[in-house]
């Protein structure tokens, strides 16, 4: 939840989405009850933090079904509040670390499949592409690798093109 709150303090988020980033996961981590979310921190907070958590308590015949109606449900939210997505968004981006393997991939899948288009057309390119690269990690690090090397040759060359470009510019001026 912290690393939650300071990408959206990153992003000049206000205070009710921050805290709500801090909250996203008592209600369904905790015993903490919607009601005192609401008493302690207000009405808007909750909403969020509800929107931003998955539902419990209700047995789903499948794994699928349940992460479809959760989906379904945070889909909602966003249309009442567009917060609720700034923090499903920043939570799949920096957390995948802590995670074991098996829920390093799905989360990952999901995100490509969801997440990184979805802040596409909210047009939040560079959140798209941390999630992208991110989840790509997880789910091919040795094609993720491969395109770390090619990159690092790419910046190296375009360092040296740099730096011949400013010397002929020093030359001349």
């Amino acid at each position: 939840p912290v690393a939650v709150a300071l990408i959206l303090v990153e992003m000049d988020c206000d205070t009710d989405t921050v805290i709500a980033a801090l909250l996203h996961d008592t209600l369904e981590d905790t015993d903490l009850s919607p009601q005192v979310i609401k008493r302690d921190f207000g009405a808007d907070v909750l909403l969020i933090v509800e929107g931003v958590s998955k539902l419990r308590h209700i047995n789903y015949t499948t794994k699928e079904d349940a992460q479809a109606e959760n989906l379904r449900k945070m889909l909602l939210a966003m249309v009442r509040d567009i917060r609720v997505i700034l923090i499903k968004l920043a939570d799949n981006m920096r957390t995948l670390d802590v995670r074991p393997p098996e829920k390093q991939r799905a989360t990952s899948f999901e995100t490509m499949s969801i997440f990184a288009p979805l802040a596409d057309m909210l047009g939040m390119q560079r959140i798209k592409a941390e999630l992208e690269d991110r989840s790509l990690y997880y789910l091919d690090p040795i094609g993720y690798a491969e395109i770390e090397q090619k990159i690092g040759e790419v910046r190296g060359r375009g360092e040296q093109v740099l730096a011949s470009i400013k010397e002929k510019l020093a030359m001349r001026l």
